[in-house]
Order: C-alpha cells, then sequence, then structure tokens
C-alpha cells in the first residue's frame, strides 16, 4: 500500500462530517490506512464501509478495527482457493535428471505425476533422478498480494 494510494483513499471520507482540517489529522489517517490496508483494493473496501456506515469522521482507532475486520473476511474468501488453500502459493515439483558432463535436466511435472514418481520411488537423492518440491505464487488474490 503506498502513501499515495492511501491518501487518496483518506480523501474520500471529505464527505463525512468533521473531517479534519489540520495537515497532521490528515496526515495520522494517511498513516494508519497505509499501515492497516494491505493493497489499494483493502482501502478501497474500508473506505466504502466507513462512508456507508459512518455520519463523521472516523478516528485511526475505528479505522483499524474496520481495516481488521475486511481483513478477516479477505482471509476467508482466500480461504476457498482450491490450489492454494489460502496460503498464496502454489506446490509444484521438478523432476531433476542428472546429465554426465553437464548441467542436470529440469522438468516441472504436475501433481498426479509427481505422486506416481513417489510411488516408484523416487525421492531426492544427489546422483540419481530426483523429485524436488517448490513453491511460486498463485494466481489468486492471495498469491498477487503476496
Amino acid at each position: 500500500m503506498t502513501r499515495s494510494a492511501a491518501r487518496q483513499q483518506c480523501q474520500r471520507l471529505k464527505c463525512l462530517q468533521f473531517f479534519p482540517s489540520e495537515p497532521a489529522a490528515i496526515k495520522e489517517l494517511v498513516g494508519v490506512l497505509e499501515k492497516t490496508c494491505s493493497d489499494t483494493d483493502h482501502a478501497r473496501e474500508v473506505v466504502a464501509s466507513l462512508i456507508e456506515t459512518m455520519t463523521v469522521c472516523p478516528t485511526p482507532a475505528e479505522i483499524r478495527r474496520v481495516a481488521r475486520e475486511r481483513q478477516r473476511q479477505q482471509v476467508t474468501a482466500r480461504e476457498r482457493c482450491p490450489i492454494c488453500h489460502g496460503t498464496g502459493f502454489e506446490l509444484y515439483w521438478y523432476l531433476v535428471t542428472p546429465r554426465p558432463g553437464k548441467d542436470s535436466h529440469w522438468e516441472i511435472v504436475d501433481e498426479e505425476q509427481a505422486a506416481a514418481l513417489r510411488a516408484k520411488g523416487v525421492g531426492y537423492e544427489v546422483g540419481k533422478q530426483s523429485l524436488v518440491e517448490a513453491v511460486r505464487q498463485c494466481s489468486c488474490r492471495n498469491g498477487k498480494a503476496n
């Protein structure tokens, strides 16, 4: 979350009564959004919720409370990802085949192929064909947030 994105979201709160006129107070609200929101979408959701439910400008504590509530809602939605199960990281495997006098050949295999190779006794052994587990960012919203 960048400061300029937090500042932009904070400006949306001007529609509420008693929005601060002091630069230091506005800076405090911007700082809270910047620190408590994971990304611009999260900040947008927090500010939208505040505007929908409040008539006066929120305090930093109120912003933090709504940000935590929205974060929990995002996490619950993220846990529904069938690939990463909410972690943001996808597990994948390499089949590593050593080649004498050359670099080893690395080939990505899918979960089904990896299970079949493990059933045949392929594991991780230096100098022999091996199966290596790795992780990469998932393409879901949680993975993109990492």
